[in-house]
Parts: C-alpha cells; structure tokens; sequence
C-alpha cells in the first residue's frame, strides 16, 4: 500500500527510517510522521480502506 500510494521511494525510506530508529518504541510512528506525513490514526484508515478494497 505504501509504494502504490506514495510511491517505492518513500517505501524504502519508509523502512530506512523505522531501522535506523535507536529504540523499537516509537520507530514506526516516527517514520509514518517524517517519511510519509501522516499519522498512525490515519495510516491504520487508509490501510483498512486498502484492504477492504483488495480482499473484498
């Protein structure tokens, strides 16, 4: 979903950025605010829709 939406470069810094994050607590809400610009609230809406769409 990130790719398609955002595109394979920000996928890549995506997990570039959760991997680089010194503690596991925070990485991934970190790299969803400073890679993608959003926020984990609305990630987790967009990932719903994304899946509700593909599986049906």
């Amino acid at each position: 979903m990130i790719a398609e939406e955002w595109g394979e470069e920000k996928l890549r810094a995506f997990y570039e950025a959760v991997g680089r994050h010194r503690q596991r607590a925070g990485a991934v809400e970190g790299a969803l605010r400073d890679v993608l610009g959003t926020t984990g609230e609305d990630f987790t809406g967009r990932w719903r829709a994304y899946v509700r769409e593909e599986l049906g």
